[in-house]
Formats: structure tokens, sequence, C-alpha cells
């Protein structure tokens, strides 16, 4: 059974953490610790101290999945958890798609040698063999300085676009709506002004050509109807501008007490 931990401002919350693992024997705990999906948010290195103290001090496997580590555009980079001190149960988790390419499914992860062997017949089992070719193409652009180039490419584009989100949800959205403001990866998180249904705004919004992820899908308990995630990876500022305009004018519309369909 899942035993979600919330999230706040500075990522997962210690204290919160601390009282699950009082209440269940925890076996693993998996987090996003930078950048996390959907919020966008990053653990700051004091937290990461802690859960790290906590999960060790209860004999707990901590996964850190760090898919969106390499898309820091701003501010000061953190330490992985893997790099700390006594992080021996850590397991790091990374990948190329996002980084690279979408379609390059290419992964890797560093944890000590007894929980390598122990996962090496799994992954036999689900992969069969690793992509030879693929890895042999991506060592080569490492080794040559092609992805560091790259990514500080990358870096400065998804920084253009998470600006351009952040300034057209101020112009457009309704006085109420929160939302936060991430240093790098690929999403961000927007609470809607109180008595606005996310569900409602994306039945609207997909009927006007507009998608985005809609909060319950991000909890087991399916809470989160006020909230919906944003992607601002994927368009160029201007497609991104017009997009969240329009979204903004069907939040309007369903506050309105007067709610009529925009066309």
């Amino acid at each position: 059974m899942a035993v979600p931990v919330p999230v706040d401002s500075q990522g997962l919350d210690p204290d919160r953490l601390a009282s699950a693992l009082q209440r269940v024997d925890a076996k693993l705990l998996f987090t996003v610790p930078s950048f996390q999906n959907p919020t966008g948010m990053t653990l700051s290195k004091a937290r990461r101290e802690r859960v790290l103290s906590l999960t060790r001090a209860h004999g707990v496997v901590m996964v850190t999945d760090s898919a969106y580590g390499d898309l820091r555009f701003t501010g000061q980079s953190l330490p992985p958890f893997r790099r700390l001190p006594e992080a021996d149960h850590v397991v790091h988790l990374g990948t190329f798609s996002k980084s690279l390419a979408a379609g390059l499914r290419l992964g890797y992860l560093i944890a000590r040698e007894d929980l390598l062997r122990r996962m090496d017949p799994l992954q036999q089992v689900h992969t069969i063999a690793q992509p030879t070719l693929t890895q042999a193409v991506v060592a080569r652009f490492l080794d040559n300085g092609g992805f560091k180039r790259h990514v500080t490419k990358l870096r400065r584009a998804l920084k253009e676009r998470r600006d351009a989100m952040l300034d057209a949800l101020a112009t457009h959205f309704p006085k109420g709506t929160d939302y936060t403001e991430p240093k790098g990866g690929m999403h961000l998180w927007v609470v809607l002004p109180e008595g606005c249904s996310a569900l409602d705004l994306h039945k609207e919004a997909l009927a006007h050509g507009l998608g985005f992820a809609p909060g319950p899908l991000f909890f087991a308990d399916r809470r989160g109807t006020d909230c919906l995630r944003l992607n601002f990876s994927t368009h160029a500022p201007d497609v991104t501008r017009d997009a969240i305009a329009r979204l903004g004018q069907l939040v309007h519309v369903l506050q309105s007490p007067n709610r009529r369909s925009v066309s």
C-alpha cells in the first residue's frame, strides 16, 4: 500500500514523513527531490539531510528520481541525496529522456552493490538487453562535451518558457490564483481561486483545444480538485502566452455566476 507524504514550498515535509514512518512499517520511500512533478518544488538541503536521517534510522530504502535534476536554470544547485554522507541506502535514478530527447528511453541508477545484484535479474526480465548502440552514442556525446553544451541551451530555453507562462498567469488568471515558480524542470502547479473546479476547467479546456493535467491525477485520494499542473517546456513563449490567456478566460467564465461557454 502506498502512503502519500505531503509537500510544500520546500518539497517533501520531513515532519509529515516522520509521522508516517511512525505509523507504518515502510520499506521504501520514493521521491523526486529536484523540480518535483507536479509542483516543480525542490527539497532544500536542510530537508534533504533530515529526510536522509529519518529513512536511515527506520531502515527504509530511499529511491530518488532525478529525471529533472539537470534542468536547473536559476538558483544554486543542491547535492543529490546519493552524494550526502551516510547515503548507502539511497538508490539514485537518472534519465536522458528529459534532458536529451523524449524518445531516448535510456536511464541509469546508482546504488550499493548488494542492491544492484538484487535488481539485476528484474532488469533482465523487463528489458532482456540494454540498447548497446544507444548507450554508445550517448556515452560519446557525454565524452565530447556535446551533452554539456546541449543542456546549457536547454536550460536557457526552459527559463524563457517558464517566464512566459508566469507572466501570462499573472496577467490573465483571476485574483486568488496561486502558483509555484520553479527554478528548473518542466512543470508548475496552479491552485485556482475558491469555488473553481479544475475538473470543470479541464472539460472546457479540451473543448477549446487546450490541455493540462488536473490535480486529482496526482493524489492517491483524488484530492486536488482545485489544482492543475501546467507544462511550460513544450511550446515557444508566444504560443504559451496565447494558451494561458485563453485558459485564463475560461477560468473567469467558470467564476461567473452566469456561467456560459466561451466560443
